[in-house]
């Protein structure tokens, strides 16, 4: 009983909206691999950024959001900005830890 209504609400629901959704949850994986959004630990020390996993999950929604132009409706241009802001991040915590 409870597949079946979790099947149907899942129906319901717009493809675009699970999909910008799950977009979200990429966007958000790359911030904690990153290291922007894990709290510091006790000395404050935040954790060091991990740029290969960091930079996976941006290529991943990368892939997602220039793969689907035009085909995201409401949420696109929210991805679009939110991908923008985590690659230049990316590039400003690359540089970072570089020098």
């Amino acid at each position: 009983r409870r597949q079946i209504e979790l099947h149907d609400r899942l129906a319901a629901t717009p493809v675009a909206d699970v999909i910008v959704n799950h977009a979200i949850g990429i966007w958000q994986l790359a911030l904690v691999h990153l290291g922007v959004v894990t709290p510091p630990d006790a000395e404050g020390r935040r954790p060091a950024p991990d740029l290969a996993s960091a930079g996976l999950a941006i290529d991943a929604l990368a892939a997602l959001v220039d793969g689907l132009t035009d085909r995201l409706g409401d949420g696109e241009d929210m991805l679009r900005d939110a991908l923008q802001q985590v690659q230049m991040l990316f590039v400003e915590i690359a540089d970072a830890t570089d020098q």
